[in-house]
């Protein structure tokens, strides 16, 4: 493989910087039309790619010999809002406890695709699987759907996604941590203001994360260990930081981009 995959462990079943680089920019190309999406995995070394595209949910799967890529698109800069102010905020049914209506009805308009053509590439390699914004919900959603839903045992060997909201209740996040906790690793720009969304307690309906937290501090640090206090002063200390400076900070840090600088400069980083 070349390009951001050319350092790429497949294997990998701990953190590793350069895969969460290299998934972060594949969160990023996932925002490209499908052309550019086509050429650009056949570059990294993809022998076969799939975009998909349902009722505007979009994402790829992309195959090798040594693993399988799924990526989905986030929400595009102008409908931000839509992710804040969701009117589907209510939960439903999961493959296991409840998720966000929203994100669900997302993910169902384009799992007849993504299932027929998970089911011609997949063949037994290491599944990874990344977003950004709502595509991360949708790759965790998905993570979920493989790992307690499908008929044959599916080789899911990573999730790493950038600013993902919440997605579903306490029995979604035990259940979800109890068989992917040790492979999901979620990213959080200390202030993106997706990944506040939505209000854990909002309406009673106890929305929690899931995975292994992977902090960017105030002053660009990954930080693998932050007590809720410490995630708290840090995120007040950005935003005095940011006083006097144009746009708003909890907008700024959930751009793509601002996670893939921080990668960068985090890539050699270990918990």
């Amino acid at each position: 493989m070349t390009g951001p995959f050319a350092n790429f462990n497949p294997e990998a079943n701990t953190y590793n910087g350069c895969n969460a680089l290299a998934l972060g920019q594949s969160s990023k190309l996932a925002y490209a039309g499908a052309g550019k999406v086509l050429e650009t995995l056949n570059q990294w070394g993809f022998a076969a790619a799939e975009f998909l595209d349902q009722g505007g949910t979009q994402g790829f799967i992309a195959s090798n010999d040594k693993m399988l890529l799924i990526a989905f698109r986030g929400t595009e800069a102008e409908q931000l809002q839509d992710i804040l102010t969701d009117i589907n905020l209510a939960l439903t049914q999961g493959p296991v406890g409840k998720v966000h209506t929203g994100f669900a009805r997302a993910l169902e308009r384009i799992w007849p695709e993504f299932e027929n053509q998970f089911s011609r590439l997949y063949q037994g390699q290491p599944v990874w699987l990344t977003g950004h914004s709502l595509g991360a919900a949708l790759a965790t959603l998905t993570t979920a759907r493989l790992a307690f839903s499908s008929g044959e045992k599916v080789r899911i060997q990573g999730l790493y996604t950038y600013g993902s909201p919440r997605i579903g209740d306490d029995v979604f996040a035990q259940e979800f941590n109890r068989i992917c906790l040790g492979l999901t690793f979620r990213f959080r720009n200390h202030n993106d203001v997706v990944t506040r969304v939505p209000l854990p307690g909002v309406f009673q309906l106890r929305y929690r994360h899931v995975g292994k937290l992977c902090y960017f501090d105030a002053n660009g640090y990954l930080r693998f260990k932050m007590t809720s206090w410490e995630q708290l002063w840090d995120r007040l200390g950005g935003r005095i930081k940011d006083l006097g400076k144009l746009g708003t900070d909890g907008m700024k840090d959930h751009a793509i981009d601002a996670y893939l600088e921080k990668l960068k400069r985090n890539q050699n980083v270990v918990p």
